[in-house]
């Protein structure tokens, strides 16, 4: 193997590190684990993801340029770069495909995005804390970045009393403190500003108590005619859903945690069902109905 095809090689073999310990991660906020264990083995894994390229390089460091091929040295290292050469390229061929399958295009006819500078509009950055603000400022950061998408799907079989409904979807707002409650005013008035329908939420709101005040002085101030529905994530879990549940409903939301429910849109029957597994139960169950 050429010196060339080597550091491309490499390159390829970063990439597929990078990839490989970002998906154990997000693999293991995705469990239901307490928040104590989920955050030592979140340190700990980063800790690995850190460490394992700066023994490789050591350990290749001793090396010549002539007999540097890092990819057959007959090691753990060697092994270990193989496997992620494999995930590097593999992620980079099958990727573009798996996201051409992810939306039927008979359906998605439109698709735009407007990107909105969050504390441009605030005139201050809502950052607290020395690590939010630290990580915030990094270059190419896009934490205080709101992404307004707008899909117009084309539905078979819709009933014509929904032609034209529109719904605002939030997801993972990840209340912690780290990013202050006026970000989240702002993006409520933003949410309202686009008049939608119904508006759905669905999970990973608030991890910190200290947050939960927050919730009614923000979500619940979203408007929608037809409602404004949620359901929890995994994160919700890290303090008390129940009570987050209770304060959210205090707020005028509809809970659909594990159940379904029969409502009147525009005339047309609909009927609206949320699932929180594996994290909580129950699963909602159609015999509800």
């Amino acid at each position: 193997m050429t010196l060339a095809l080597v550091w491309i090689a490499l390159a390829l073999a970063a990439l597929g590190h990078g990839f490989l310990w970002t998906g154990i991660v997000n693999r293991l906020h995705g469990t239901g684990w307490r928040r104590w264990l989920v955050t030592l083995l979140t340190k700990l894994l980063v800790a690995a993801f850190l460490a394992l390229p700066a023994v490789i390089a050591w350990r290749l460091w001793s090396r010549t340029a002539a007999a540097f091929d890092p990819f057959s040295a007959g090691d753990w290292s060697a092994a270990y770069l193989r496997v992620c050469l494999i995930i590097g390229a593999g992620s980079l061929a099958v990727k573009p495909w798996i996201e051409s399958l992810r939306y039927d295009q008979s359906v998605l006819k439109q698709w735009t995005v407007d990107r909105r500078d969050v504390a441009k509009a605030l005139g201050r950055k809502p950052l607290h804390g020395r690590m939010a603000k630290l990580i915030g400022n990094l270059p190419g950061n896009e934490v205080l970045t709101l992404s307004v998408d707008r899909k117009r799907l084309a539905i078979p079989r819709l009933p014509a009393e929904l032609e034209g409904l529109s719904i605002a979807h939030i997801s993972d707002l990840h209340m912690t403190g780290a990013i202050g409650r006026d970000y989240f005013d702002y993006l409520v008035r933003q949410v309202n500003d686009l008049r939608p329908d119904a508006i759905a939420i669905t999970g990973d709101i608030i991890e910190r108590d200290v947050c939960r005040p927050w919730l009614e002085a923000s979500l619940g101030q979203l408007c929608a005619p037809l409602g404004v529905y949620f359901v929890l994530g995994n994160h919700d879990a890290f303090i008390d859903a129940n009570q987050t549940r209770a304060t959210l409903i205090e707020a005028g939301l509809c809970c659909l945690s594990g159940r379904w429910l029969r409502a009147d849109w525009n005339g047309a029957a609909v009927t609206l069902g949320g699932n929180e597994l594996p994290w909580m139960r129950p699963a909602a169950s159609l015999a509800e109905l």
